[in-house]
């Protein structure tokens, strides 16, 4: 029997489980696990707004793309899913930049 994979946020070392994501769909391009790069201040949550995910071919893509001193972080999400507020947005499966969810939401200094 098949079981679908399931995908976890990694947060602080913690898992958060995706309730209410839309599985990966193997014969569409909708709710896919994709490699991108979110712009967000915050790295503490787990959806994303499609307005701040540029999605990219390959991790070294991704990675190359990043910037987190601007804010920019390399990540495998899955999406697009439409919330139910009618938004399109990713879900993180788990951020590529060492740390990205550790240290970028506590204030400098």
């Amino acid at each position: 029997m098949d079981v679908a994979p399931r995908y976890v946020c990694r947060q602080g070392g913690g898992r958060v489980s995706l309730r209410g994501m839309v599985p990966p769909d193997p014969q569409t391009k909708v709710s896919q696990v994709r490699l991108a790069v979110i712009f967000t201040p915050r790295t503490s949550r787990k959806r994303y707004p499609a307005g701040c995910v540029e999605i990219f071919e390959s991790e070294e893509q991704a990675r190359a793309a990043a910037d987190p001193d601007n804010k920019r972080h390399a990540a495998r999400v899955v999406g697009p899913s439409k919330s139910s507020e009618g938004q399109y947005i990713y879900y993180l499966v788990e951020w590529l930049d060492p740390g990205a969810g550790d240290h970028a939401d506590k204030p400098a200094g």
